[in-house]
């Protein structure tokens, strides 16, 4: 029996977490025994997987450097570096309130570790598009039915949690259907009708219930896949079914119409419904607050730190309890914790990764045979749309269901910038080969030689 390189494993098993995270939301970040939860859990296993590993030389030496040549590596390393800076004067004071703040940074890890296991075996970039493939086809089938036991109120709850163990949200539901559908139509996944009926089931089960945020970051995201594959009869496929399924609601039930565009009007004008405008105005509030206390304030160079309960310290919360800890902007939680050099290395990597991505795609789409590179680049693009919007009206970052899900997809975006402007043939196929699943079964001996070094042959590199 083969056997697993540890990284291998940890790659399969952070899979599956993040599989429970999109189905199971909140209410999966409490698997675990406290204070070890599953998200923890799989931190841990990651370091495990390059630091007590018989190739952790390699990993230290060898692979990390190569990845922090990529400058939104190099910048997040120095964001990391800043937040613990951040936090250490803190932790004495807020204790586990200080550990748990700090997720929003040093669930940032993952990126690093996901991103150098990759670089120490390229190959295994093409098993994660694999694996997503799968994702997809679990997510779509299961999503609706976890959504309605949500709704519903019926899931139990763990022992050592306070929130059912489905705890949903809508908007975090549409980030990922907004990646799911980039996938689709990027990596021209097969079983085109299948998808489209479970697509559809999705968006009348959980679009319904969706708020401004996800509503705006899915249709910001269909419109980016649209803007770079308009001839795509997978996407027509999708949208003559939309338009469709719109006007058979319109005809039968125009009265679910209206509040979808009431919601989406108050993000841009202010004569959108009362209910949404009050959030809209409170946290404009909030964030203008924010502001003038950082860029205009005391608390311009380090923030507040790690640990404070920003809504009471800030006299947002409105209820009292200490509930509302976060702004629910998580780029603005950056700054009022980090300060302004902190938010500007936030902004300095989202930046830097985002155009790395958009390079090598524009860059993909002039050369012949890259098709799978062009399809990787678009949905790493569309989902990261999908999260930045979302981020900036709900609580993601700070959650480990959202937080480790963004985190990942950074690390899986600099390895995926790595790979290609090192060993682009990983994934350059003839133009009439467009299969992903041909390209898995072929051997990609040639490649995983002439990464490695000299002395480490092709049968060796397995082991890592």
């Amino acid at each position: 029996m083969k056997k697993v390189p540890l990284g291998d494993r940890f790659l399969g098993f952070h899979g599956w977490v993040l599989l429970g995270y999109a189905l199971m939301g909140r209410g999966f970040s409490y698997v675990g025994i406290p204070p070890l939860f599953i998200g923890e859990i799989s931190l841990i296993f990651g370091f495990i997987s390059i630091f007590l590993n018989r190739s952790t030389n390699y990993f230290l030496s060898t692979a990390f450097p190569k990845i922090l040549k990529l400058l939104p590596a190099q910048i997040l390393v120095i964001f990391m570096t800043w937040c613990l800076i951040c936090t250490l004067p803190y932790v004495s004071k807020y204790g586990i309130d200080s550990v748990r703040d700090s997720a929003i940074w040093y669930y940032g890890f993952f990126a690093l570790i996901i991103a150098t296991l990759i670089a120490a075996n390229p190959k295994r970039l093409l098993d994660i598009l694999n694996r997503y493939r799968h994702f997809v086809t679990i997510f779509l089938v299961l999503c609706p039915i976890f959504f309605l036991i949500n709704q519903a109120e019926i899931a139990p709850k763990l022992p050592s949690s306070p929130v059912a163990i489905i705890e949903l949200k809508a908007a975090d539901l549409m980030i990922h259907l907004s990646g799911v559908t980039a996938f689709f139509v990027a990596m021209k996944i097969q079983n085109i009708g299948l998808f489209i009926g479970s697509f559809i089931v999705n968006l009348v089960v959980v679009a319904a219930q969706a708020n401004r945020s996800g509503s705006l970051a899915f249709l910001c995201s269909f419109l980016v896949v649209i803007t770079f594959r308009p001839q795509s009869y997978r996407i027509w496929g999708i949208m003559v079914t939309l338009l469709l399924g719109g006007m058979l609601v319109l005809a039968f039930h125009p009265e679910l119409i209206a509040p979808i565009f009431s919601k989406m009007a108050t993000i841009f004008v202010d004569d959108g419904a009362e209910r949404y405008q009050g959030t809209k105005e409170f946290r404009l509030k909030w964030w203008t607050h924010i502001y003038n206390y950082t860029f205009g304030g005391e608390y311009f160079w380090m923030g507040k730190g790690f640990g404070v309960n920003l809504g009471l310290d800030d006299h947002f919360d409105p209820l009292g309890d200490g509930k509302v800890r976060s702004p629910h902007n998580g780029h603005l939680c950056i700054l009022a914790r980090s300060g302004v050099p902190g938010f500007f290395l936030w902004i300095g990597l989202q930046g830097t990764w985002v155009l790395g991505i958009l390079q090598r795609l524009l860059r993909s789409v002039m050369i012949q045979g890259q098709r799978l590179w062009r399809g990787l680049f678009l949905f790493l693009f569309c989902y990261w749309i999908a999260f930045m919007i979302t981020i900036n009206f709900e609580v993601v970052l700070e959650g480990p269901s959202g937080g480790v899900w963004l985190w990942s997809l950074l690390g899986l975006g600099l390895a995926a910038m790595f790979v290609y402007d090192s060993h682009a043939d990983l994934m350059n196929i003839p133009v009439n080969e467009l299969d992903l699943d041909s390209l898995h079964n072929e051997p990609v001996r040639e490649v995983e030689s002439s990464f490695f070094p000299a002395d480490i042959g092709a049968d060796d590199a397995s082991r890592y």
